[in-house]
């Protein structure tokens, strides 16, 4: 069985959970159901629209092909996903930062906060071909080396938790020819990263950002992942708080909103509640050479169906209210006035 060892260096905190989920685990199905969603983010053509049955039911069957899904003409994956470690190095702290603490107030203050996965903590994960199929490997390891890239592992993600870094690729179990390996480390390899536009050439090199980005801003590099993540989480922290009575216009940060009120705040098309549904943006922290890159992508695609209306408790379609992104472009606004990022668009 072929396969490659990738040495990940965890950036900043990581709130990733087993079965027992007051206990920190480094957990083989999260990270292979993350590389699935970033397979499928690079992997959507463009001009797929919502009524291309043909296309989309293709796109299905490849993504089912590598990681399986439970019927029985495909089967398994066709990858297996391992992770070692050394014992896990861990914390629960609640962070003086306004920015931080707003950004994971959900796993590091309500109810007493959770323990995490401190930054700097070194973990190996094994990606392993059933059928040593090259194709196979090749096409997780990229799905791999996106999540590290554009995502993270564990709760929070979309709000600066669960970055990491891969530090190196082990090759030895496999037989990839000299050019699939340059290939795979370079879309990782961050060497030549010096400044925001030389981060910004590098992750435009990935060929990737046009699928999955509206648009992607680099903030200038930091010392520490701290300071980096305060940096754009201070101002969405003072932008949400400068419009907590937009009720209505707020959920496009992501739903469910829960208010001192009381009220809750989700959305439903004319048949289905919609309960929960991430935010398009994702905060996140980039390490280059010792210096800590504060992060935002506007990922592509719609925040919610286009007849959806945001609705208040258990109101009916009725009352509901068209989704705005008004909010959104406003934030935007005032980060690229503010901290002047360099722009992906």
């Amino acid at each position: 069985m072929q396969s490659i060892t990738f040495e990940c260096e965890t950036i900043t905190p990581m709130f990733l959970y087993g079965a027992k989920t007051q206990e920190p685990e480094l957990r083989p199905p999260s990270i292979k159901g993350l590389m699935r969603f970033w397979w499928r983010a690079v992997n959507s053509s463009l001009d797929i629209k919502e009524n291309d049955e043909e296309k989309i039911k293709v796109l299905k069957e490849e993504e089912s092909n590598l990681f399986g899904n439970s019927d029985e003409t495909v089967g398994k994956s066709k990858v297996i996903v391992r992770v070692k470690h050394p014992e896990l190095q861990t914390l629960k702290k609640k962070y003086s930062q306004q920015g931080i603490s707003y950004l994971l107030y959900s796993v590091t203050l309500l109810n007493g906060g959770k323990d995490f996965i401190k930054e700097e903590f070194t973990f190996f994960v094994t990606l392993s071909s059933h059928s040593n199929n090259i194709k196979d490997l090749i096409e997780s390891a990229k799905s791999f080396i996106y999540l590290s890239l554009f995502g993270g592992l564990g709760s929070r993600t979309r709000r600066g938790a669960g970055s990491f870094m891969i530090k190196n690729i082990n090759f030895e179990k496999s037989e990839l020819n000299d050019d699939e390996k340059t290939n795979l480390n370079q879309l990782y390899d961050m060497n030549n990263v010096k400044d925001k536009e030389s981060l910004e050439i590098k992750l435009k090199e990935t060929n990737v950002l046009n699928k999955i980005a509206n648009k992607l801003y680099i903030f200038e590099p930091q010392n520490s992942w701290e300071e980096a993540l305060e940096t754009i989480g201070a101002k969405f922290k003072n932008f949400r708080d400068s419009h907590n009575g937009m009720v209505y216009e707020t959920p496009i940060f992501g739903i469910p909103i829960r208010h001192k009120t009381g009220d809750v705040f989700t959305a439903k098309n004319k048949e289905d509640k919609i309960e929960r549904r991430p935010s398009t943006l994702i905060f996140k922290v980039i390490k280059a050479n010792k210096k800590f890159y504060p992060i935002i992508i506007n990922l592509k695609g719609e925040f919610l169906p286009k007849e959806a209306k945001i609705i208040k408790n258990n109101d009916n379609y009725e009352k509901g209210t068209d989704v705005s992104n008004k909010l959104l472009n406003e934030f935007i606004d005032i980060i690229k006035e503010e901290l002047k990022p360099t722009i992906y668009e």
